[in-house]
């Protein structure tokens, strides 16, 4: 009999593009869930991404099971928050004048802490996508 396989979800990032992965819970397989260019946009430069970070959007998510967010910084200096469940950005983060380099978020509180290569810090409140502390 098989050991029983519990199921997983990871990302990673790779020049601009970064991925959301599964397992199978009992099939040991890994799905594609969601992947995500850094592409120019009216909104972004785009570009190599560095970093990235899970959010947990339970509480303010708009799914009644809540959903996972992924935060990726880079080169373009914008934090973009992608959920999961919808496969593109909710929140784009603006602020920081060098590369974002490393990102970390406290479990189940919309707060991003962001560091960009210049050393300056930020702390985001992801929801209202604005800046409360640098």
């Amino acid at each position: 009999m098989a050991p029983e396989v519990l199921g997983c979800t990871f990302a990673s990032i790779g020049g601009s593009c970064a991925s959301v992965y599964t397992t199978g819970h009992f099939s040991g397989e890994v799905a594609l869930v969601c992947s995500f260019d850094n592409a120019a946009t009216e909104h972004t430069a785009g570009g190599p991404l560095t970093c990235c970070c899970w959010l947990n959007g339970r509480g303010w998510s708009q799914h009644p099971h809540g959903d996972a967010c992924l935060a990726v910084g880079g080169e373009d200096r914008t934090v973009s928050v992608i959920s999961v469940v919808e496969a593109h950005v909710v929140a784009l983060l603006r602020g920081h004048a060098a590369e974002v380099v490393d990102l970390a978020a406290p479990v189940g509180d919309p707060a991003l802490a962001s560091l960009a290569a210049d050393g300056e810090v930020r702390l985001w409140d992801v929801v209202a996508e604005v800046c409360l502390f640098r």
